[in-house]
């Protein structure tokens, strides 16, 4: 007996040494059904393997990145933007911080969450990989102290996402969370659509928001 592509097959018919003409005709025919079946279930198991194997239905399945980090359920709606150059897109001690010590790379994308309220957040998170984890730990360090700047989020850059109602400079002033992993520094930055303020909440939005990474 055989199950592969999802079809049994199975012995139809047992034929003695010399049986009459009519079962043979009867096994003849059970034997091309049972073929037959084979046959359609092949035509379908590769049918289905080319459509699972077409860049486009996986594009589609993964175009628009969901993350569950706890309490919220993060939604990509921007990005991931790729750069190799960490001066260019941050500002204050951060980017002094980079032109002595450039970055390896830097990874960014925007989320929105919807909180059980109805309050919707959008949350930017930036990953900043460096040569080494002690780098790592020194510019987490640095863009931890206020007003020592920061990597640039997408918005600040320029990036236009469905979201309105947010200023190019408000994720700025949003909640922040930060941690080091390895030799690479992530940083979340947290704001409420609509201007309703909760800084705590934020805080924890973005703590949550690093566990989604970047891409």
């Amino acid at each position: 007996m055989s199950t592969r592509y999802g079809v049994v097959v199975s012995n139809l018919y047992s034929l003695s040494d010399h049986p009459p003409a009519s079962r043979r005709a009867r096994g003849l025919t059970y034997l091309i059904r049972g073929v037959g079946l084979v046959g359609v279930a092949v035509v379908a198991g590769l049918v289905w393997t080319l459509i699972q194997s077409r860049p486009g239905t996986q594009a589609a399945v993964t175009g628009t990145s969901h993350g569950d980090a706890g309490h919220y359920a993060f939604t990509r709606v921007g990005g991931p933007v790729t750069d190799g150059d960490c001066v260019a897109h941050a500002f204050g001690g951060a980017q002094e911080f980079f032109r002595h010590h450039p970055c390896q790379r830097l990874t960014r994308a925007l989320y929105s969450t919807t909180l059980p309220n109805g309050l919707q957040a959008v949350s930017s998170v930036a990953v900043v990989e460096m040569a080494s984890g002690e780098l790592a730990t020194r510019l987490h360090d640095l863009i931890a102290t206020e007003g020592t700047g920061n990597v640039n989020d997408l918005l600040k850059d320029g990036a236009r996402i469905a979201i309105g109602g947010l200023s190019s400079q408000q994720l700025q002033q949003g909640g922040y969370a930060s941690e080091v992993g390895g030799n690479a520094t992530t940083i979340a930055l947290s704001v409420f659509v609509g201007g309703h303020q909760d800084d705590a909440l934020l805080k924890q939005i973005s703590g949550e928001a690093l566990q989604v990474r970047a891409g």
